[in-house]
C-alpha cells in the first residue's frame, strides 16, 4: 500500500467538505483584511490585474458566493465569507486541545490532501501543483490532449505545441477546446507547467501574487511584463518533449508523514483498542461498527450513496490487523505519550514545510515547475540572481512566469491551520527585516535629478530590484537619488532629490523601467546599508524666505565666486566669477534664459525642441522650479549642476545658471559651423596636468600612447606645462626610457622642427618603476608627482591616469591609484580593453573598478571610436536627408562589416589563444562601429545622449546563435607558417583566427536584416570597412542589374564611395557600375588625419565620454556574445572545430556560401576603381 493511500479512507468521508475548500482556497475571505502577508489574499478572484492597471482599487466581488450557491442550497449552514473548515479556520488545532489519537489528528488534515480533478475527490496520489497554484494528481496532467500533437504539428505524440498565450491571463482559456495538458512555452530546457484542468480554474480567478503588494491608497500604475506569443511558424522551437511530471515535494513530504503517524499511537491507545476488540463479537453489526461521521472506509472503496451501507468484517480480521499494527507501533512508540507524538508530528511537519532557501517556515509558498517550493520572497530574491532552482539546479522559465502565479493552495492550507499564529509572526518578522525606524529613506546612487522634473530609470541589478519592490510596497512609493561620489569629501553627493514613483513597467526577465517625477531636495545625515542597498536618515531642504535671499547669496559667495577669473589667454575658465553680473531681480534673469532657450529652439529642428519637452516637460513658470528646468537643458558637466541641490535661494541658483549660459556663449562664439562636443566645456584639462602612463614600457605605451601624446603636444593641444610620468615594473633610467618612448615617433623626412620637438618632449618627461601590487611603491610615485606640481604657481591639481596594462592587474592599479595618487581635483583614469573574457567577469571587472573610480571618471577606451571614418557617420547619417531617408530595412538588404589583417599571430600566439578572435575584434570594435551604424538620431552630440542611443540599438540584439556562425583557423602556406605552427600555441588548439557572426536587430527600423561582421588574421589584405548592399530594383525594364553599394573604407585609405549603375557613353545601350567617390587623400589634400590614440586621449582631457565606452554598453555587448563564446570555449560541450584556410587567403572556402544565405549577391560585371576604360568593357 503506498503512502498516499494510507489516508484515502479519510479522504472519501470528507467530500463535501473538500469541495467547500477547494472553493475557499480561490476565493477572498471577506472578512479578513487584505494583508500583506497573503492570508487573506492568497488567491483572490476579485483582484484581477490587468496591463496599466493603477494598483490600490478595491477588490471586485465575482459572484461566487451568489445567493445560489450550491453550498448554502446543499444545507451547510455556514456564511459564504466563513472560511472552510481545515483551510482557515484554527480551532481544530488549537494547542490547548489535543486530538483524542494520532488517527483523530491524522484525520483533521486529511480534506486538505484530496485531487479536486477527481471525480468524487480522491486521494491525492502522486500530487502535482500546477501553475494556477492547485495541486492534482500526476493522471490527470498525462492522460488526455496532453500526449497528443497540436493539430497544426506534425511532431510525434510526445511533443505539443506550445505558446506564451498559457503565461498570460488567457491561460486557461484553452482547456476547454485543447484538453487539460496544453504546456506553456519555453525551450526544451525549461520546464514549465500544464494548465489546470480543472473546469473551474478561470483566468479571472487567477491573482498576480509575486508582484508587490501595492497599497490600496497608492496612485502608482504597476504594468507587468507583458509576454508576446510565439506563432507556430516558428517551427519546432516552439515545441517541447513531454515527459512525465514531477511530483511535489512539499506535498509529497506531507502525504508520507500523515501516512506514517495515522499508526502511531501511545501505549494507553493501544490497550484501550485491545480491550474493545476482545469485548466485541464476531456478529457485530455493521451499524454498531461504523456508524458515525467519522467512519473509515476501506482504502480504494467508495462511500455509500445513502450512507446506511457499512461492510463488515470477522472479528479475528480485526484482531490480526490491530496485533500486526501493535508489532509496528510499539517498538517505536508504546511508551510515547500523546503529548510526545504531536510534538514529534508537528517537528517534522514544520521539516515538511521549511523553505530551503531562508530554512524557515514557508511564507506565501510558490512552487516552481520542477516542484520545489519556497517563500514567494525568497524566490523573486533567487530570480534576482539567476534562473536556476536553487535546489536541483535547473533551468526555469524567465521572471514573467512567475509574474502571475498564485500561492500553492495545498501547502498554504496546512500552514493556516497547523502554524497560524507562527505564519502571522513569519510575515511580522519579514517586514521588520525590510524596515529600519531610523535609516527610513532607500537611496538609489545612479544619476543627477532635480524637483519637478520627470526621470526614467532603469533597475536591473538584484539589490536595486529588490529595493523597487519595498517602496512599491509602501503607502508613499518614494525613493531618494544621488550621484555617485566624485571626490573624497565632495559635498555634491551629500545633496540628493526624492523621487516618486508614477509608473512601473516590469520587463520578462525581471528588469523594470520606472518612471519618476522629483518632489524635493534632502541632504543625507547618516547612511547605512540594507541588503545591499544604501538607506539613510535625511533632511529635507526647502528655499528660503525672499526677503532672506540677499544674506543668503553674500553667505554663498564662495560656491558662486570661484577664486580665478580667466586664463592667462583672456578666456573665461570653467570657474569664472559670476560677480561681474549686476544684482538682477529674478525676473530679470529669467528674461536672460528665456533669450537662450529661444535661441536654442531657432536654431535647432523642431523634433529636437519636442523630444526636450518630452524629456524634461515644459518649460515651469514657477521660480523655484525654473533654475533645475535650465540646468537639465544646459550641455554642462553634472557635477557642476549639482551645485544647484545646495543652494536655498531661487535667485541665487538663476544667477548660477546665467553664468553657465555666458560661458556656453562666450565658447560657441568663434565654433561657427563645427560640431560642439558638449561635455567638454566645463572641466577641460587646461593646466596643472600631470599624465601618467602605467605600463610605460610595454608595447601598447610605445607604439601607441606616446606617439600619440607627442602628436597632441606637436600640434599644440596638450595643457600649458603639462608633465609625462611613465610607471612600469621594469628598472631602467631616463636615457632608455627616452629612447623607449620615443621609438615610433615618425620623422621620415628627419625634419628638425620635428627633432626639436622630439627633445622637448623629452624634456617633461619622467620615469617611476614600481610594483603594480605594493602600495609602497604607489606612494614614491605620488611624491614624485607632487614634487612636479610643487613648481605649479596654482594650488589646483588634476591628473590624467592611463592605464597601458593587462587587465589581470586593473583592479590593484586602480585601487592603489585611488588611495595614494589621487589629486585634490579632478582625476580621471583611461582603461585599455579587454574588458573581461564575458558577461560574468566583466560585471566582476566593473564592479571592482566602481568600488574606486567613478563613471565620470572612468574612459574605457576603444581606438576605432577615435577613427575618423567612425566618428564621420554621425555626420554621414544625420546630416544627408538623401542617405537617412533610405536609411533602413525597407531599402538594405544586408550590411557586412568586415576586419582584415595580412598577418598572423607572429610570436604573441599564447596572448591571442586566450582571448581569440571574437573578443579581440567582433566583441568590441565592430560591435562599437554597428551601434554607430545602426542608432538612432541622438537629441544632441552630448556623450550620454549618443551613447543612451548606442545602448538602445544593442539592447534590441539577441545573442548571437551557433548557426550563424563560421569559424576558422590559418594553416601554413605561401612559405608562411600556421597558426599551430606558432610555438606559443598550444598544440591542439581550436581558438579561431577567423570568424563571421550574423546579428540581427529586432527593432522596426532594420527587423529582417543581416548585419554580417567578419575579421580575421593572415588574410589577403589589410583592411576595415563597412559594406551597405540595398536591395534589388524592381524588375521589369532592368534585370540582372547589379545592386547599389555603400562602402566606407575606415582604414587604410580613409574613403566613402556609392555604387551605382549608370549607361555607357555611346550610342548602345549598357549598364556598367560605377562609383561616387570621396577619399579623403585627395579630396582634403593638405589635412591631417589624427590617429586614434590622438584623437581619443585629447577627448579624455576634454572631459567627453563621447567616443568611450559606457558600463552598460559594455553589459549589453558581452549579452550578445557570451553564449556563442561559451561555446567556443567548450563550456557547453565539446568545442566546435574552426575550418583550416591558408595563409594570405580570403578565409575559410565556406565564407562565400555563408554571405549568400543572408541574402548577399555579388556581382559578376568587373570593373576598376575609381577610373573605368570603355574599351575594356
Amino acid at each position: 500500500m503506498t503512502t498516499q493511500s494510507l489516508v484515502a479512507s479519510d479522504i472519501h468521508q470528507n467530500i463535501a467538505v473538500q469541495e467547500d475548500a477547494a472553493l475557499t482556497s480561490e476565493t477572498t475571505v471577506a472578512t479578513e483584511p487584505a494583508n500583506r502577508d497573503g492570508t487573506a489574499r492568497a488567491a483572490s478572484a476579485g483582484d484581477e490585474q490587468h496591463p496599466g492597471t493603477v494598483i490600490g482599487r478595491s477588490a471586485r466581488d465575482d459572484g461566487r458566493f451568489a445567493s445560489g450557491d450550491r453550498r448554502q442550497q446543499a444545507g451547510h449552514g455556514r456564511s459564504p465569507h466563513r472560511p472552510a473548515h481545515g483551510l482557515l479556520d484554527n480551532s481544530s488545532t488549537s494547542s490547548h486541545e489535543l486530538p483524542t489519537t494520532m488517527h483523530d489528528l491524522v484525520r483533521s488534515y486529511v480534506p486538505l490532501l484530496s485531487c479536486p480533478a477527481c471525480s468524487p475527490p480522491s486521494p491525492l496520489v502522486a500530487p502535482t501543483t500546477l501553475h494556477c497554484g492547485h495541486t492534482v494528481c500526476a493522471r490527470h496532467v498525462r492522460t488526455g490532449d496532453f500526449t497528443r500533437p497540436s493539430p497544426s504539428s506534425s511532431a510525434s505524440a510526445s511533443s505539443v505545441a506550445v505558446s506564451f498565450l498559457s503565461l498570460t491571463t488567457d491561460s486557461h482559456a484553452s482547456s476547454s477546446n485543447s484538453g487539460p495538458g496544453i504546456v506553456p512555452n519555453a525551450s526544451s530546457s525549461v520546464p514549465v507547467l500544464p494548465t489546470c484542468p480543472l473546469l473551474t480554474c478561470r483566468p479571472r480567478a487567477r491573482r498576480q501574487v509575486i508582484t508587490p503588494n501595492i497599497p490600496p491608497e497608492s496612485t502608482v500604475a504597476y504594468y507587468p511584463p507583458i509576454v508576446q506569443p510565439i506563432t507556430p511558424e516558428l517551427g519546432e522551437t516552439n515545441r517541447i518533449t513531454v515527459s512525465d511530471p514531477r511530483l511535489d515535494v512539499s506535498v509529497g513530504r506531507v502525504l508520507h508523514l500523515l501516512g506514517k503517524a495515522r499508526s502511531w499511537q501511545t501505549r494507553e491507545d493501544i490497550e484501550q483498542r485491545l480491550t474493545e476488540e476482545s469485548n466485541g463479537s464476531d456478529d457485530e453489526s455493521p451499524e454498531e461498527e461504523g456508524n458515525g461521521e467519522d467512519a473509515v472506509p476501506k482504502s480504494g472503496s467508495r462511500p455509500s450513496t445513502n450512507g446506511t451501507r457499512r461492510r463488515s468484517r470477522p472479528a479475528s480480521r480485526s484482531r490480526k490487523r490491530s496485533r500486526k499494527d501493535d508489532n509496528w507501533d510499539g517498538r517505536h512508540y508504546r511508551h510515547r505519550t500523546r503529548e510526545e507524538l504531536v510534538e514529534r508530528f508537528n517537528k517534522e511537519l514544520s521539516e515538511s514545510l521549511t523553505c530551503e532557501i531562508c530554512f524557515m517556515l514557508l511564507y506565501q509558498p510558490v512552487t516552481t515547475p520542477c516542484q520545489h517550493t519556497f517563500c514567494a520572497k525568497c524566490l523573486q530574491r533567487s530570480l534576482d540572481h539567476g534562473t536556476k532552482c536553487p535546489l536541483c539546479r535547473q533551468e526555469m522559465p524567465p521572471f514573467s512566469y512567475f509574474q502571475d502565479h498564485p500561492f500553492n493552495k495545498v501547502v498554504l492550507s496546512i500552514l493556516l491551520k497547523a502554524y497560524p499564529e507562527g505564519y502571522a509572526e513569519r510575515g511580522r518578522a519579514i517586514e521588520e527585516e525590510e524596515r529600519d525606524g531610523r535609516l527610513n529613506t532607500p537611496i538609489f546612487v545612479c544619476q543627477l535629478s532635480f524637483p519637478g522634473i520627470p526621470t526614467l530609470l532603469h533597475f536591473y541589478e538584484p539589490r536595486y530590484r529588490l529595493m523597487l519592490r519595498r517602496c512599491l510596497e509602501s503607502p508613499i512609493p518614494c525613493f531618494g537619488m544621488i550621484m555617485p561620489q566624485r571626490t573624497v569629501g565632495a559635498g555634491s553627493s551629500d545633496y540628493g532629490t526624492m523621487l516618486e514613483i508614477k509608473s512601473v513597467q516590469m520587463l520578462p526577465d525581471g528588469r523594470s523601467m520606472v518612471e519618476t517625477i522629483g518632489t524635493h531636495r534632502f541632504r543625507i545625515m547618516e547612511t547605512g546599508t540594507l541588503d545591499g542597498y544604501m538607506v539613510g536618515r535625511i533632511e529635507r531642504i526647502d528655499d528660503i524666505p525672499r526677503e532672506l535671499e540677499d544674506e543668503a547669496e553674500r553667505s554663498l559667495s564662495s560656491l558662486l565666486d570661484p577664486s580665478s577669473d580667466t586664463s592667462s589667454t583672456g578666456e573665461p575658465s570653467s570657474n569664472a566669477s559670476p560677480s561681474r553680473i549686476p544684482p538682477p531681480t529674478a525676473d530679470e534673469l529669467i528674461a536672460i534664459c528665456h533669450g537662450f532657450v529661444e535661441q536654442l529652439r531657432n536654431g535647432t529642428a523642431p523634433w529636437v525642441v519636442q523630444r526636450l519637452n518630452n524629456t524634461y516637460g515644459p518649460m515651469p513658470n514657477d521660480v523655484n522650479r525654473f533654475s533645475f528646468w535650465m540646468a537639465q537643458v544646459l550641455p554642462i558637466e553634472e557635477h557642476e549642476k549639482a551645485k544647484l541641490l545646495v543652494i536655498r535661494s531661487a535667485r541665487a541658483r538663476l544667477r548660477l545658471v546665467v553664468h553657465w549660459i555666458e560661458q556656453l556663449n562666450s565658447n560657441c562664439s568663434n565654433m561657427a559651423g563645427t560640431i560642439p562636443s558638449l561635455q567638454s566645456s566645463s572641466h577641460e584639462l587646461k593646466d596643472n596636468t600631470v599624465i601618467i602612463v602605467l605600463g610605460a614600457s610595454g608595447d601598447l605605451a610605445k607604439k601607441k600612447t606616446f606617439p600619440a601624446l607627442f602628436g597632441l603636444y606637436r600640434m599644440g593641444y596638450l595643457p600649458r606645462g603639462v608633465h609625462i610620468v611613465g610607471y612600469a615594473r621594469t628598472k631602467m633610467d631616463l636615457v632608455e626610457f627616452h629612447k623607449r618612448a620615443t621609438s615610433y615617433i615618425k620623422n621620415p623626412d628627419d625634419d628638425p622642427a620635428i627633432a626639436a620637438k622630439i627633445e622637448e618632449f623629452k624634456g617633461f618627461s619622467t620615469y617611476v618603476s614600481g610594483s603594480y601590487e605594493d602600495s609602497t611603491a604607489f606612494q614614491a610615485l605620488t611624491k614624485h608627482i607632487e614634487d612636479i606640481e610643487s613648481e605649479y604657481g596654482s594650488p589646483e591639481r588634476h591628473r590624467l591616469f592611463y592605464l597601458a596594462l593587462p587587465p589581470s592587474v586593473f583592479i590593484p592599479v586602480a585601487k592603489n591609484l585611488r588611495e595614494n595618487c589621487y589629486a585634490p581635483n579632478i582625476n580621471r583614469i583611461i582603461v585599455e580593453k579587454p574588458f573581461g573574457k564575458d558577461l560574468d567577469s566583466c560585471r566582476e571587472l566593473l564592479g571592482s573598478l566602481k568600488q574606486h573610480w567613478a563613471e565620470d571618471e572612468t574612459f574605457r577606451i576603444d581606438h576605432y571610436l577615435g577613427k575618423e571614418m567612425v566618428k564621420n557617420m554621425l555626420v554621414l547619417r544625420f546630416a544627408n536627408v538623401g542617405l537617412s531617408s533610405g536609411w533602413d530595412r525597407n531599402s538594405i538588404s544586408n550590411v557586412q562589416i568586415t576586419f582584415k589583417e595580412p598577418f598572423g599571430t607572429e610570436g604573441r600566439g599564447g596572448y591571442f589563444d586566450e582571448f581569440g578572435i571574437i573578443r579581440d575584434i567582433l566583441q568590441n570594435h565592430l560591435l562599437q562601429v554597428l551601434s554607430i551604424l545602426t542608432m538612432e538620431r541622438p537629441v544632441s552630440f552630448s556623450a550620454e545622449d549618443i551613447r543612451d542611443e548606442k545602448v538602445k540599438v544593442l539592447r534590441c540584439v539577441p545573442p548571437i546563435a551557433q548557426e550563424d556562425t563560421l569559424l576558422g583557423q590559418y594553416v601554413a602556406a605561401n612559405g608562411k607558417p600556421g597558426y599551430l605552427d606558432d610555438e606559443t600555441v598550444p598544440p591542439n588548439s581550436v581558438c579561431p583566427t577567423y570568424a563571421a557572426t550574423t546579428l540581427w536587430i529586432n527593432n522596426p527600423r532594420w527587423e529582417g536584416v543581416p548585419f554580417i561582421l567578419k575579421a580575421g588574421k593572415a588574410l589577403n589584405e589589410a583592411k576595415v570597412e563597412i559594406r551597405i548592399q540595398y536591395k534589388d530594383v524592381t524588375q521589369g525594364i532592368f534585370k540582372e542589374i547589379a545592386r547599389n553599394e555603400l562602402v566606407i573604407r575606415i582604414q587604410p585609405t580613409e574613403s566613402i564611395y556609392l555604387k551605382l549603375n549608370t549607361k555607357v557613353p555611346g550610342l548602345n545601350t549598357r549598364t556598367v557600375p560605377i562609383e561616387m567617390d570621396l577619399t579623403y587623400k585627395r579630396r582634403f589634400s593638405d589635412a591631417h588625419i589624427p590617429e586614434a590614440y590622438e584623437s581619443l586621449i585629447l577627448d579624455a582631457l576634454r572631459g567627453d565620454h563621447s567616443n568611450f565606452v559606457r558600463d552598460d554598453e559594455l553589459d549589453v555587448a558581452w549579452r550578445i556574445f557570451t553564449p556563442i563564446l561559451h561555446w567556443i570555449d567548450g563550456k557547453m560541450g565539446p568545442p566546435p572545430r574552426p575550418l583550416p584556410y591558408p595563409y594570405g587567403s580570403r578565409g575559410p572556402k565556406e565564407l562565400d556560401a555563408f554571405i549568400r544565405k543572408y541574402g548577399y549577391k555579388r556581382t559578376d560585371r568587373q570593373y576598376t576603381w575609381p577610373v573605368t576604360n570603355v574599351s575594356q568593357l
